[in-house]
């Protein structure tokens, strides 16, 4: 006849696999984050597509932005996240309606993807959100999940919007 074993209970095993159980689900959490440009940059700047930044300004510079939103979005689709945050920004949305010459990230504690957003496409770019002083706010669903480090994904091709 097999013998059962017996249950022992072990101080802080609970708040481990707690722990575990939060890291796991922070890697489904759809999140973004928006950049706009600052108020005082040139008109010239602003609203233009993405090959006419590239020729008149060299191209996307962290600089010049500002965030403007971080929170959770339901979604990683970079296309449903600019429909979303153009047409019903959520609650803690602070800038105007998401349009052409904004920034969009999309991230989780693992990496994330910055869009520029261009004339008829999201166009994948390079964007050290560090450099616009970036903290998180408290719409931010990662806090106390991840330490903020974000790995870059290179850009791909450009995500058509379906305009």
């Amino acid at each position: 006849m097999p013998r059962c074993k017996s249950i022992r209970f072990a101080s802080g095993v609970a708040k481990e696999l707690e722990q575990d159980e939060l890291l796991s689900k922070a890697h489904l959490i759809k999140c973004a984050r928006v950049y706009q440009l600052k108020a005082g940059i040139s008109p010239e700047m602003k609203f233009i597509g993405y090959e006419q930044l590239i020729a008149q300004h060299g191209g996307v510079d962290p600089e010049n932005y500002t965030p403007v939103f971080d929170g959770d979005v339901g979604s990683a689709d970079p296309e449903t996240v600019y429909r979303m945050l153009r047409d019903n920004p959520p609650s803690g949305y602070t800038g105007h309606a998401l349009t052409r010459s904004d920034v969009l990230e999309l991230y989780n504690p693992k990496e994330s993807r910055f869009f520029y957003i261009d004339t008829f496409a999201l166009k994948p770019v390079d964007f050290d959100q560090r450099v616009v002083g970036f903290t998180r706010s408290a719409h931010s669903q990662l806090d106390g999940v991840s330490s903020g480090i974000h790995s870059r994904i290179e850009p791909e091709n450009s995500m058509n919007m379906g305009f």
